[in-house]
């Protein structure tokens, strides 16, 4: 049996794992099981990736540009690893702006008219 791209080296002769296979300092070589004794090949596979995000306009001195995305009502509340409705009159109401120049986005409070007047006026 044969193994490829594992997490970790595996004996293609028992399936015996080195959980230690970080250690292995070299890009290719041989190996000697664990388990069984068997001595195999072993090559180390690297993947490299990357990442990117824009530039938020405090990075580049400049002032944000929000503008209106969208209005929620929050009716829950997340304590103890748990969800639980919250009483209408403990609801929360809030704006999301998002800057049209970085994409920051942020949720402001607002009040149960303002919400109900930005719902009828973005509709």
């Amino acid at each position: 049996m044969e193994h490829n791209y594992e997490n970790n080296i595996k004996c293609p002769y028992c399936d015996w794992e080195d959980k230690d296979s970080w250690e292995f300092g070299e890009e290719s070589g041989t190996h000697t099981c664990g388990e069984c004794g068997e001595e195999f090949n072993v090559e180390r596979n690297i993947e490299i990736t990357y990442s990117t995000t824009k530039i938020n306009c405090e990075e580049k001195g400049i002032k944000h540009n929000y503008q209106f995305e969208n209005v929620y009502i929050r009716k829950e509340k997340f304590e103890k690893g748990f969800w639980s409705d919250l009483p209408e009159n403990e609801w929360t109401y809030h704006q999301i702006m998002l800057c049209s120049i970085c994409g920051d986005k942020k949720s402001i409070n607002i009040s149960k008219d303002d919400y109900e007047r930005e719902l009828s006026s973005n509709l």
